[in-house]
């Protein structure tokens, strides 16, 4: 689906139980979505949750000299990235010392650990500069629970029959392309 100018998928784990007789329990989790090459978004508070840069992203960011300059003007950033002040200096008044900072193996890893939307919070216009449309962001940071949890469970009960007229229970539980099928029985 089309989010803010690119291509967003979206993936998640689905475990389907039986919950008696007559229950179904659905548990959703590890959803991440994919925006286009660019990044991943997990919904969630931990170290790997949030909006980071895919490696190819972070690849080619490497290579273009004025977005790494905009990421080396914000400290924050360069914190996180472990580029010492000296360093971050240095890199922004020459084009070598940005391609010597850049070209370690590290750099790629740690710019993919950096979650990008903390980052563009304190400096929206950091993702405008990487080449993001600002509405992506305020598209993510939008996403909070109950839209896009890092878990959610659902789960249904069939209601009791009164006693003299029988019992209904769930049977042939599937999952097709067209959604959860299930065979009443009773």
């Amino acid at each position: 689906l089309p989010v803010a100018g690119h291509d967003v998928r979206v993936r998640a784990d689905a475990r389907i139980t039986r919950d008696g007789a007559r229950g179904i329990r659905t548990e959703i989790g590890g959803i991440r979505l994919s925006v286009g090459d660019l990044a991943t978004f997990q919904p969630g508070t931990g170290p790997a949750d949030g909006l980071h840069l895919t490696e190819k992203s972070a690849k080619a960011l490497r290579e273009q000299t004025a977005k790494v300059k905009a990421l080396f003007g914000v400290r924050e950033i360069t914190r996180r990235l472990g580029v010492p002040q000296q360093a971050v200096d240095a890199a922004l008044r020459s084009d070598d010392k940005l391609h010597e900072v850049t070209g370690t193996p590290r750099f790629v890893h740690d710019l993919m650990r950096i979650n990008l939307i903390d980052a563009a919070l304190d400096h929206p216009e950091l993702l405008r500069r990487l080449g993001f449309d600002p509405g992506l962001l305020t598209s993510l940071s939008t996403l909070t629970r109950p839209q896009l949890a890092d878990q959610l469970t659902l789960g249904f009960h069939l209601p009791e029959l009164p006693t003299q007229t029988g019992t209904v229970g769930l049977s042939d539980v599937r999952v097709t392309k067209e959604g959860i099928h299930v065979r009443l029985k009773g």
